[in-house]
């Protein structure tokens, strides 16, 4: 038996335990049974790979800070794992790499990820997840809530305007993009003159440089991404939002973590009781207001009920 394999099949056992509910400290338990539970629990624990959850840099959902992953989805995935004791590690890696990733089954979650057609049979993704693009309704499972707008310099926010997709395409402005990003279909169709780039962070420096004339980004990941870079009084968006769409923390379909569905089944359920309770508003507020000086499209969003609003690229 390989080493890998006899670590799959603890692992394994260790996350069904998990899962059916059991305590590491049963009512009712002696001192002397509660540490040899817990001295066992613990040695499971340091033995068994964690589960790995990628991120593309989306300051203030996921970022870099004092060498720590900190951010609203950081916090909010930190907490839950946590309650369900669930080891997992957690890396910041340029969207391209991550795709990879996925498909090669070398990850076992990633945050920030929309729901598209083609990413089916790499990701497990809930019926209602799956709807949005034909009912406008926010799933109960989202993690956030999207605003793409554009971004341009400053010194050009009064003569650089969006009317339409084709005009946009006659007058041949040069547009940044993340490489691999999905955005919207309409976006694409418009066949523009895209220039992709690794991340936000270069999208913007282009943007400075006159490399590019206009970024399509979201309008809290701009701003915040912005402040922190120190160009918020060099670059703003024009202020008509062009597709509204959630955001997910999908699982990994060819992941072999055992029992993972139903981990992912778990998480989410944890997730609805987080923004039910308010503790996903307060998480949330802690990263935009008041010191960020910025915020998300509905932060207390009802998703239960919301039904997105037509925008510019977005068909109902």
């Amino acid at each position: 038996m390989t080493k890998r394999k006899f670590l799959t099949i603890l692992l394994g056992a260790f996350i069904l335990t998990c899962l059916s509910g059991c305590s590491r400290n049963p009512r009712g338990a002696s001192a002397e049974e509660d540490r040899s539970k817990t001295e066992t629990s613990t040695a499971t624990e340091e033995t068994v790979r964690p589960l790995l959850i990628i991120a593309e840099e989306f300051i203030p959902f996921a970022y870099m800070e004092n060498g720590r992953i900190v951010g609203i989805e950081a916090e909010i995935v930190g907490r839950i794992m946590d309650r369900l004791s669930v080891p997992y590690e957690m890396e910041i890696l340029p969207w391209a790499r991550g795709w990879k990733m996925v498909q090669n089954g070398d990850v076992e979650a990633v945050l920030g990820t929309s729901y598209k057609t083609f990413r089916e049979p790499y990701f497990y993704f809930t019926q209602e997840q799956k709807a949005f693009p034909e009912t406008s309704k926010m799933p109960p499972d989202l993690t956030w809530v999207t605003e793409y707008v554009f971004f341009v310099k400053k010194i050009y926010k009064d003569s650089i305007k969006f009317e339409s997709w084709e005009q946009m395409k006659s007058v041949g402005w040069r547009v940044g993009v993340i490489r691999e990003n999905s955005y919207f279909d309409e976006f694409f169709a418009a066949d523009l003159d895209l220039h992709p780039s690794a991340s936000a962070r270069d999208c913007f420096k282009k943007l400075i440089s006159g490399e590019i004339d206009i970024y399509l980004q979201d309008k809290t990941v701009g701003l915040a991404t912005l402040k922190d870079m120190g160009f918020s009084n060099d670059i703003t968006y024009i202020p008509e939002v062009l597709f509204r769409k959630p955001y997910m923390m999908p699982f990994v379909k060819k992941s072999d973590y055992p029992g993972l569905r139903q981990i992912m089944d778990r998480f989410y359920d944890e997730l609805r009781k987080m923004r039910t309770s308010g503790e996903y508003q307060e998480i949330y507020d802690k990263y935009t207001q008041p010191a960020m000086g910025i915020g998300c499209p509905e932060p207390g969003i009802n998703v239960e009920a919301k039904t997105a609003e037509p925008l510019v690229g977005q068909q109902n």
